[in-house]
């Protein structure tokens, strides 16, 4: 069984770092250097909301989502800094019961709209059964290969 929640904490963002090297091993293509200096920033100004998933209080999954005014619209808006599920916990609800609480999260702090992102051929189509509609493409250039 999975225990899912929101863990806000210093702890919590270690934990997530450290998981992290397995999500950049797999799925990005640049070296793995997180800011946690900025992170803890954005946590201390409570604008970092972590969601973890633990198996037998071994994180298997983070969620982290940044909740902030959107500097255009002047709206509360969600935006999925980073999530990933260990492939071992992976096939279980872990991704689907993590989103719906960072959801909840995010309306709780006022957010009108949450944005997420997947990695190309990542996504397995679960966002658009939960309500989530494509808006936009994201293009990467890697300036240091030109």
């Amino acid at each position: 069984m999975y225990d899912i929640r929101e863990e806000s904490t210093e702890e919590a963002l270690d934990d997530c770092i450290l998981l992290g090297k397995s999500h950049n091993d797999e799925v990005m293509t640049s070296a793995y250097n997180p800011n946690k200096s900025l992170l803890l920033l954005i946590l201390n100004a409570g604008m970092l909301s972590i969601v973890t998933a633990r198996q037998n209080g071994v994180l298997v999954g983070y969620w982290l989502n940044v909740i902030t005014e959107d500097f255009l619209s002047s709206t509360i808006m969600a935006r999925e800094g980073a999530f990933f599920v260990h492939p071992e916990a992976r096939g279980s609800s872990v991704f689907f019961r993590m989103l719906k609480l960072t959801e909840k999260i995010a309306k709780d702090k006022g957010a009108l709209q949450q944005l997420i992102m997947f990695e190309e051929g990542h996504d397995d189509g679960l966002a658009p059964r939960l309500g989530y509609k494509l808006l936009e493409r994201v293009y990467k250039k890697n300036l240091g290969d030109s």
